[in-house]
């Protein structure tokens, strides 16, 4: 079992120990599990009253439990990764949300939550019902789920802007996870978790400062240039680079001659007018490179939808993200 101060895993290691996990867990039963006796064929509720109770889950009792997962929706490996990576970090919460089984002792629905126990070697507490209704599986996650920007709402964030603060916070954690190499699989291919983005929020409490300060800007995304702006002027300690940066994009002056921000920002307008879309993943990566230029006060004028090549920020320490 991974230790609370472990490094967090990559998805090519959660995906490694889920192949090992389908391997030795395999659904067994398809339809109904018995002829109505149900809980008493679920392991580790022999002798728990059928109805709702709460329970540590280890992960042997999930492998048992996800044979018993009949008709199910399709499974989503992202989901299980990401669960799997909270699980693990220990920033798994107990919701009240259970873990449900029908009257027939089928797995109606956890098996998320549950593979991932199994790929992070981790138990978790959950709530556990059973004897529902076969039926009761169609009308389950009906519900509008709760977004990072309703959750910093909660939490008392006081920021004019949830959603633009949940949107920086998210490019903040690619930037990080590009410069370990764990979305080297493809942009944004990762599914970031709650937990995760929020750790992000806590840790950078003056990333709002930088969102303000990028008002008004052309060229690539707010949350992007906000992003570059506080590593550069927080992180990297370079304050009044960051600003001369965002500048640019404010005024489309250009700060030196063949100015990297300023000819980055010609060419997305470009782009922008002609109506031609260029992929997220250039522009993200297009933008770092006129970070690291600009920075250094080196020319560029000339910008190509490259979207293979690693990029990450120069002099940068991630340990700080």
């Amino acid at each position: 079992m991974t230790n609370a101060t472990a490094a967090v895993p990559s998805d090519a290691d959660l995906l490694k120990a889920a192949k090992s996990s389908a391997r030795r867990v395999q659904p067994a039963h398809n339809g109904n599990a018995g002829n109505g006796t149900g809980i008493a064929l679920i392991p580790g509720l022999e002798h728990v009253p059928e109805g709702l109770t709460r329970m540590v889950i280890t992960p042997p009792l999930a492998e048992k439990w996800v044979e018993r997962n009949g008709k199910n929706r399709s499974r989503s490996d992202s989901t299980i990764y990401a669960y799997a990576r909270d699980m693990r970090n220990k920033r798994w919460d107990y919701t009240g949300d259970p873990i449900s089984f029908d009257l027939h002792g089928n797995l109606i629905n956890g098996q998320h939550r549950l593979l991932a126990c199994i790929i992070a070697e981790t138990p978790f507490e959950s709530a556990v019902v059973t004897g529902l209704p076969p039926e009761a599986q169609k009308a389950m996650d009906q519900g509008r789920p709760r977004l990072l920007p309703d959750i910093l709402v909660l939490d008392g964030i006081d920021h004019r802007s949830p959603n633009r603060l949940a949107a920086t916070a998210r490019v903040i954690l690619q930037i990080k996870l590009m410069g370990e190499g764990q979305a080297a699989v493809g942009y944004r291919s990762r599914r970031n978790t709650r937990a995760e983005l929020l750790e992000i929020v806590g840790r950078h409490p003056l990333l709002k400062d930088s969102i303000v300060l990028v008002e008004k800007t052309k060229g690539p995304p707010a949350s992007l240039l906000a992003a570059l702006h506080y590593i550069g002027s927080i992180i990297l300690e370079m304050p009044e680079k960051a600003d001369a940066f965002i500048r640019v994009f404010q005024s489309g002056v250009p700060a030196y001659d063949n100015c990297a921000a300023h000819s980055l920002r010609e060419f997305l307008l470009r782009h922008q007018a002609k109506s031609t879309r260029l992929l997220p993943e250039v522009i993200f990566k297009s933008t770092i490179r006129a970070w690291n230029a600009f920075t250094q006060n080196e020319p560029r004028t000339k910008w190509h939808a490259i979207r293979d090549q690693s990029v990450s920020i120069h002099k940068l320490d991630l340990s700080k993200l």
